[in-house]
């Protein structure tokens, strides 16, 4: 080892020694540890509280608009007694995270659908009582002027969910504690550096100094109630008061290092804020974007649609929306497996984005589904763009040269004469593509003007 870093190692293990022997460093390590802790465990719980509350309110919403969106599908099944429509009707709400069985039946009790999936998800106590445990929902459905012509009904099984929840929350609760050991370890370190670890020299220098003095000051001591460094402190500096003017040099010395210190330390927090800045800014992308297709996520696209309509209507802009689903995509999953599917999202939401404009919002809507809102004069012109998305996507080759994919895609526009919402304009593009699906997939279908 070599000199330098030898007298390193020598002099951080005295420092460390000295540090061990204090009192005062002692009470400051271990009241740091304990705020550090209560706060990130209090930190910890806010956070799993509010994930939970909204993870449940998600997933509510998704299952009542999934059962809301089926509802239409159900009555025309039922009314027509298609038990093929049915099926396909189950075996689309099945297909969801939640959903464990599905069951269309007409309400002189005939079964025209019915589907169950098995979940893989551990079974206990805990899974399955989170999120309003397992249960089962019936929605009445009705047809025309028939108020009720049968019944959709679906079993509910959050295990999956539960199971997901548990171990994010245990994450969480992991890094809670780590995050505040290392807070405590830094807070300790840093104001050691800073204000004990020049206590403790003070006093160790101004009782060497006191040593030395022929006449000792001889005035009543004011002793500090704790038996700390504190406390010698104050009585060491009362002996030394007649030697004010004779360290008054020192004193300037000392405000110059302190003056230099604090310019150290402001540049350090500026540069620290900066640093936060630009992770918060980082975070906040990523919070904005889908990780797989790089498209804007669900949550993103309802917060910006809601503004970019507001200032369409009020500029008298027309814009539609294209709910955007890929065909046969559990058939792709199953098929060629579930990378092969990815790569099938990645390039449906390239094809999109290559087909929209800079001020156009393209976002990944959920699962296979994409949702764009265009900035388009007329109808006819959202069909057409619409069209180009199609039929780029059926030109698109994958690894798997037998692989055709396209898109079924549903229309609903809106100019300065409609007053829709955005949820019910998404309503209205989400009923188009369920009739283009309908209509034999791989098509553009618009909603009424």
């Amino acid at each position: 080892m070599s000199t330098s870093k030898k007298s390193y190692t020598l002099a951080f293990l005295y420092a460390l020694r000295r540090a061990a022997q204090s009192k005062l460093a002692r009470r400051q390590a271990k009241i740091t540890l304990i705020i550090a802790l209560l706060l990130g465990s209090a930190l910890s719980i806010i956070q799993i509280t509010l994930d939970y509350h909204t993870q449940s309110k998600v997933l509510w919403q998704d299952i009542n608009h999934a059962l809301h969106s089926n509802q239409s599908a159900a009555g025309q099944a039922l009314w027509r007694l298609d038990s093929d429509l049915a099926s396909v009707l189950v075996e689309s709400l099945i297909a969801h995270p939640l959903i464990d069985q599905a069951e269309v039946k007409t309400s002189n009790g005939v079964i025209l659908g019915q589907a169950i999936t098995t979940s893989n998800a551990p079974q206990n106590w805990l899974t399955l009582n989170l999120f309003g445990g397992a249960r089962k929902i019936t929605r009445d459905i009705g047809y025309g002027t028939e108020p009720q012509i049968g019944i959709l009904s679906v079993g509910i099984n959050p295990s999956q969910v539960s199971d997901s929840f548990i171990k994010r929350t245990g994450l969480v609760l992991l890094s809670g504690i780590l995050r505040s050991c290392i807070l405590a370890t830094v807070l300790f370190t840093v104001f050691y550096s800073l204000v004990t670890r020049r206590i403790i020299g003070l006093s160790s220098h101004l009782h060497s100094a006191h040593s030395k003095w022929p006449e000792p000051f001889t005035e009543p001591l004011d002793y500090a109630h704790q038996d700390d460094e504190i406390g010698q402190l104050q009585h060491e500096a009362l002996q030394l008061l007649d030697t004010t003017y004779n360290q008054y040099h020192n004193l300037i010395n000392t405000q110059s290092e302190l003056a230099n210190t604090n310019v150290k330390l402001e540049q350090r927090v500026a540069d620290r804020t900066r640093s936060l800045k630009q992770a918060m800014e980082k975070l906040a992308e990523q919070a904005r974007t889908d990780a797989l297709t790089g498209l804007a996520n669900r949550g993103y696209f309802f917060e910006a649609a809601e503004v970019l309509l507001d200032q369409a209507r009020k500029e008298g802009v027309a814009m539609a929306i294209l709910m955007m689903d890929l065909d046969h995509f559990k058939k792709i999953n199953d098929t060629y497996g579930h990378q092969t599917g990815d790569e099938v999202l990645v390039k449906a939401g390239q094809v999109i984005a290559s087909q929209c404009r800079p001020e156009d919002l393209v976002a990944r809507y959920g699962g296979e589904e994409f949702i764009a809102l265009l900035t388009v004069p007329t109808a006819e012109l959202a069909s057409q763009r619409a069209e180009q998305i199609r039929s780029q996507m059926g030109q698109q080759v994958f690894e798997h040269s037998d692989l055709y994919v396209s898109f079924s895609i549903g229309i609903a526009f809106c100019d300065h004469s409609t007053s829709a919402e955005l949820p019910q304009l998404i309503e209205q593009a989400d009923a188009a593509l369920y009739r283009a699906k309908h209509l034999g997939r791989n098509r553009v279908e618009q909603s009424p003007v």
